[in-house]
């Protein structure tokens, strides 16, 4: 995001386009607002590590190991590739 990388006036502009579009959007506040008041976006960043970590626990994760639900590891798209070419 532009804020956190040093580009506040964009950053403003930005999250008021996602504010008008949305002004209930909790995180688009919160952002703006830590802009507007000159927050250092690092302090921000670590509390919502910190939460993550704290939830992370709570969390029961299905044990597919890093790939999100639905994808295939390499090996099983190279696989669905050999038998695809071999079909015609």
């Amino acid at each position: 995001m532009s804020w956190s990388t040093g580009d506040e006036p964009t950053a403003r502009i930005v999250l008021g386009l996602a504010l008008q579009a949305d002004a209930d959007y909790r995180f688009a506040q919160l952002l703006h607002h830590a802009c507007n008041e000159g927050i250092d976006p690092e302090g921000l960043r670590e509390c919502l590590r910190e939460e993550r970590r704290r939830r992370e626990p709570r969390r029961k994760r299905p044990a597919t190991g890093n790939r999100p639900p639905g994808r295939r590891s390499k090996a099983d798209r190279r696989q669905s590739r050999r038998g695809a070419g071999s079909e015609r």
